[in-house]
């Protein structure tokens, strides 16, 4: 078991004209009680003066001495996800932090990070529990756990080490959360069409039982309007009322090719993927499959819905009563 100061750090920070928040996040990741051995920026083509203020980061370093070494990519209109990929192509650090733009990582956040993948070493990626706060760093949250609202038995599959029932049903670990082992990037194949990176990530670990939760607060997550996710943050109810509205056929298309792609990512990495969590990707696909041959007409759809919930396949594979709403009420088109 490797000792944490025998690990090494990578910062990776992707930057998009976020010059209002970027100076704060640097500060945070050079006043960590664990410095990184290396920060590395890739600047999506900003125009705001982001890539002056990294430079300006980068000579306080080396003024002040820090023992941390800059890697800045160059500077060019890049999708996040590609850019994403560069930034972790960069890294040498045996950890890699991901540090969103716009974010701020509480002291103890890479220390807390160092230590899990310590005592850990099946563990490839963790991601932490953040508070909320807005465009002017007013909390909105003190838990992102409980503003998503995850449950008891979710935060237990965690713990148990099956963190793989969570994230095939939800989306939990989100990329400014996660700091991941640099070899989970040479292992896990291509990010496949229609997935983010962080969520192709984060299920290939989980199916290794290779995912853990760190349920101490670790960043000052913001939300705002150009958020690239739209922000954590519950929905109100008008837009719950205008997602039964809309039409759920595309959505339905997505989840099947998602579906489709991760088991074909699952194929690529046995024998390292836990038995139960092949199936359970087989199970979620098959569950995808069905829902794609439901009926167009809703009086038709709703016997095989129904049918289906009962069975338990919606609180297993996904969203239990949520997509039952939207399969049993949602046009197809």
């Amino acid at each position: 078991m490797p000792a944490p100061h025998t690990l090494t750090v990578s910062a990776a920070v992707t930057s998009t004209n976020a010059a209002r928040y970027l100076g704060d996040q640097l500060e945070s990741i050079l006043t960590q009680t664990r410095l990184p051995d290396q920060v590395v920026v890739a600047d999506a083509g900003s125009t705001d003066g982001s890539q002056q203020l990294v430079r300006s980061f980068v000579e306080r370093t080396r003024a002040e001495g820090l023992p941390v070494e800059w890697t800045i990519l160059p500077s060019e209109p890049t999708p996040l996800d590609a850019n994403m990929a560069r930034t972790y192509a960069a890294c040498t650090g045996d950890v890699v932090v991901v540090c969103d733009h716009d974010d701020v990582c509480l002291p103890t956040r890479f220390a807390h990070a160092v230590e899990m993948f310590a005592a850990r070493p099946e563990l490839l990626l963790v991601h932490c529990e953040a508070e909320i706060i807005d465009p002017d760093g007013a909390t909105v949250s003190t838990s992102m756990l409980r503003t998503e609202g995850v449950t008891p038995e979710e935060l237990a599959q965690y713990r148990r080490g099956e963190a793989f029932r969570v994230l095939v049903r939800r989306f939990l670990a989100h990329g400014a959360t996660a700091a991941l082992r640099r070899d989970l990037v040479h292992l896990a194949p291509p990010v496949p069409h229609g997935f983010r990176t962080d969520a192709w990530y984060a299920l290939l670990a989980a199916a290794t039982g290779g995912v853990a939760l760190d349920e101490r607060p670790g960043l000052r997550y913001r939300t705002h309007p150009t958020n690239v996710s739209g922000g954590v943050r519950r929905r109100s109810a008008g837009e719950k009322l205008r997602m039964l509205r809309e039409p759920g056929g595309d959505r339905n298309a997505r989840l099947l090719a998602r579906a489709t792609a991760l088991v074909d990512g699952l194929d690529a990495l046995r024998p390292h993927v836990q038995d139960w969590a092949y199936d359970l990707a087989v199970d979620n696909l098959r569950h995808e499959q069905a829902r794609s041959r439901y009926p167009r007409n809703r009086l038709l759809r709703a016997p095989f819905v129904l049918r289906t919930a009962a069975g338990g396949a919606y609180d297993r594979l996904a969203r239990g009563r949520k997509d039952v709403l939207l399969d049993l009420l949602q046009p197809t088109a």
